[in-house]
C-alpha cells in the first residue's frame, strides 16, 4: 500500500522525493550521453 502526506498531515519527516517537473530537453540529451556511452 502507497500513502502520500502531501499536506505533512502526520508530522512525520518527509522520505522521498517527488519530481514535479521535468526538463524535457535536458533529459532527453542526458539519456542520449547514456545510451552513447554503451554504444
Amino acid at each position: 500500500m502507497t500513502v502520500v502526506d502531501y499536506y505533512h498531515l502526520t508530522g512525520n519527516r518527509p522520505n522521498t522525493t517527488l519530481m514535479l517537473d521535468v526538463d524535457r530537453e535536458a533529459f532527453v540529451d542526458l539519456l542520449a550521453q547514456r545510451l552513447a556511452f554503451y554504444a
